[in-house]
């Protein structure tokens, strides 16, 4: 199995980002993986939002997961490569990259073996997913 990197830039998500890190926190994968999120500076109570959240996940899924809270406003995408530098993606070109933003989450416990899948059967280099609006249910990509 594929080790499984995932970042999640946040900014101003408190609404969402318990639910977002909840479905990292509940994959059913028998690999490794490991996930970061990087709060952008948010002012409203994001930070703590995130802190809450992870403190109510057991000690091993607990684990898996680090924080970056930035003094300053970076951006999505530096905070996304940053993610994946202290991650150290680079010491391990083969693990699947996941950017997963604060306001969204995984749709069901299965995300990360289907993923891997993908990775592993069809020699894949890189997939998108499509998306389902909450509440309105209307899909996009």
């Amino acid at each position: 199995m594929n080790t499984i990197k995932v970042v999640i830039p946040v900014r101003n998500a408190r609404d969402w980002i318990s639910k977002c890190i909840f479905s990292v926190a509940s994959q059913d994968y028998q690999g490794s993986w490991s996930c970061i999120i990087v709060d952008d500076a948010s002012d409203d109570s994001t930070q703590e939002e995130i802190t809450r959240a992870l403190k109510s996940l057991n000690d091993d899924v607990r684990s898996k997961f680090s924080i970056k809270f930035n003094e300053s406003r970076a951006g999505a995408l530096k905070n996304f490569i940053d993610g994946f530098k202290e991650l150290n993606s680079h010491e391990d070109p083969e693990s699947i990259l996941i950017q997963l933003d604060g306001d969204d989450w995984l749709f069901g416990p299965l995300v990360f073996q289907i993923i891997n899948q993908a990775y592993s059967q069809t020699n894949c280099w890189m997939t998108w997913g499509s998306y389902v609006e909450w509440p309105s249910g209307a899909h996009g990509m």
